[in-house]
């Protein structure tokens, strides 16, 4: 049985979701009705986002990503961060670019309100190095994505959202 390249993609990125899936929800506890959730409060935290990029006309190439974020909770509204990601493109048949690229950025969220269901805005910038070739600067990335936040446990929620991502080198 012969694995392509795309296909071993898609294996490592799902298992990686699975995995954040389970770490995340392995040991919480549900949001007593009196307790403001613990991501809304001032202080350090962490984020894990998974997600596929779909290739803008003939310029871009489909990816799959995953970016781990560590910043500071400023207010119930805004975050800071720093985090580093990974992506992984499909081949393109025109054009000659690395295959696993590694940003690392700065990243900001604002939250629109504090209840349980939260619209949600993010926006990073930074540059991107080449893992293929030695860590080789592979150009700036600039990013954002609009969405909702849903919060599940005290520790933990989900967001979905749609954004748009541009790696130039």
């Amino acid at each position: 049985m012969r694995i392509n390249l795309k296909t071993m993609n898609r294996l490592f990125f799902l298992l990686t979701f699975l995995i954040v899936v389970f770490l995340e929800s392995a040991a919480q506890t549900e949001i007593n009705q009196q307790q403001k959730p613990v991501f809304f409060q001032k202080g350090y935290r962490g984020i894990v986002e998974v997600g596929y990029g779909s290739g803008s006309r003939t310029h871009g190439a489909d990816n799959y990503m995953v970016n781990a974020v560590y910043g500071y909770q400023f207010s119930s509204y805004l975050f800071l961060g720093a985090g580093m990601g990974l992506r992984s493109y499909d081949p393109h048949p025109l054009y000659d670019f690395p295959l696993l690229i590694r940003p690392v950025f700065a990243n900001l969220r604002v939250n629109f309100n504090k209840k349980k269901i939260s619209p949600l805005l993010s926006a990073y910038v930074g540059r991107s190095f080449d893992w293929q070739h030695g860590l080789k600067d592979a150009g700036m990335v600039l990013g954002g994505n609009i969405g909702m936040r849903f919060a599940i446990f005290a520790k933990t929620a989900l967001q979905f959202g749609i954004g748009q991502e541009m790696q130039r080198s």
